[in-house]
């Protein structure tokens, strides 16, 4: 989608991916006066410009150096996966993402915090593990919503601890039973003694 944007914007992308702080201002003001088009060509601009705006938001949560909730010995094999790593942050601005909404006049941004049931918590987790669709599902791998989901979950513990703890519980019961578990390879000398008489002519 990035590479239909006009070649300028292109460059103003090129120039904000590489931290410049005048490039990311542009592109947040072109943000904002989209808001005054015409509802069809403010949905073409918005499909080009939310991957970028994205990956400058999750810049700054990544700048901002936040720590992470620390994986169940369930799911410890993607303590070191560079997907699971990369998504981490990208479900920490998903949780900031929901704490904003439009005004009743839809015109302006505010912020409004929300506390998250349990209910609401397990269900979220179990969507973005198992999403329903098929083809997403099969394309977006699971360590990627491994991580995205520790993120998030990490960015509630700011304000529900507990149910953000509770919440790993409930990831490594949903993830546990999709990973692979390597075959055991068992000897004749691990074998119970029943089966290795069994085994004898």
């Amino acid at each position: 989608m990035v590479e239909s944007l006009p070649a300028p914007l292109l460059e103003l992308v090129r120039r904000a991916n590489e931290g410049n702080k005048e490039a990311i201002q542009a592109i947040e003001n072109i943000a904002r006066d989209i808001l005054d088009q015409d509802d069809q060509r403010f949905y073409r601009v918005c499909e080009k410009l939310a991957p970028v705006l994205l990956r400058l938001e999750v810049r700054k949560v990544i700048e901002s150096q936040p720590r992470y909730l620390p994986l169940p010995p369930q799911l410890s094999q993607f303590e070191r996966d560079p997907v699971f790593l990369a998504a981490r942050p990208v479900g920490r601005f998903w949780y900031r993402f929901d704490m904003y909404t439009l005004d009743d006049e839809g015109l302006e941004v505010v912020r409004t915090p929300r506390h998250f049931s349990r209910h609401a918590i397990f269900h979220y987790l179990d969507s973005v593990v198992r999403i329903p669709d098929v083809e997403l599902h099969l394309e977006v791998p699971l360590s990627y919503r491994v991580g995205e989901l520790v993120g998030w979950l990490s960015a509630l513990a700011t304000s529900q601890r507990d149910d953000a703890q509770a919440g790993m519980v409930m990831l490594s019961a949903l993830v546990a039973p999709l990973l692979v578990t390597p075959a055991v390879h068992q000897s004749q000398a691990t074998l119970p003694a029943g089966r290795r008489r069994a085994g004898r002519k």
